[in-house]
This record gives C-alpha cells, sequence and structure tokens, in this order.
C-alpha cells in the first residue's frame, strides 16, 4: 500500500493499527493489534530501506497508474517479494517448532512420521 495515500487515509495522528501474530510454543498462536507509526506500519522487511526505495519509489512518491506497466510490474513485484518472504518465515516458524519438540521429547528426531 501506498504509505502517502490510502494509509494516510487510513490513520489517526499518524498511527494505524497493525495486527500482530505471533507464535508461542507453550501458548499457541497469538493476535494482538497495536498502535505503530504509518512509516512502520508499511515497512516490508524482506528488504532494506535503501533497496526498497529504490526499487519501488515510482509506485511510493506518485500515484499508482494501473495503465503503466512498469507500475503494474512494481505492485505484482512488491507482492511476490511480500508472499515469497511471508513463506520463508513460516517455513523457518514450522522449523524451529519442531526442533523445540524435539528438544523436549515430544518428538523423536530419528523417526520418520506422516504429517497427519
Amino acid at each position: 500500500m501506498q504509505r502517502e495515500g490510502a494509509v494516510r487515509l487510513l490513520s489517526s495522528e499518524g498511527h494505524v493499527i497493525q495486527i500482530r501474530m505471533r507464535l508461542d510454543l507453550d501458548q499457541g498462536p497469538e493476535i494482538t493489534f497495536r498502535s505503530v507509526g504509518v512509516n512502520r506500519a508499511t515497512v516490508f522487511t524482506g528488504l532494506c530501506a535503501q533497496h526498497d526505495s529504490v526499487l519501488f519509489g515510482p509506485i511510493e512518491h506518485e500515484e499508482v497508474d494501473l495503465t503503466n506497466r512498469e507500475h503494474l510490474f512494481l505492485l505484482a513485484y512488491r507482492a511476490f517479494l511480500r508472499e515469497t518472504h511471508a513463506s520463508m518465515e513460516a517455513a523457518a516458524r514450522l522449523l524451529s517448532t519442531y526442533q523445540k519438540q524435539c528438544e523436549l521429547g515430544l518428538v523423536d528426531a530419528n523417526e520418520i512420521t506422516r504429517g497427519e
């Protein structure tokens, strides 16, 4: 989402409400809502600020033009990067959970199991 467009319209005093999801191995999934500044709410953490700015400047600092091929590409590319990053984070969390279960003796790391 464009920080200067939709996010600013949704903000109140420079903040928006963001969902935070976290997996606690003892308590299970935890979902909280928190107020964050608009500059942090739209930050995709998969790229450093410099590369994000260079890559996505045309759709961040201009009104998105759905007839502009570059804008369409950048919107698709950002979505692809975000989804890839989210999938990799989910895989890392799953691996971490499995390793913790092995450490606690809940799962035998040497036994092949079906994912039922």
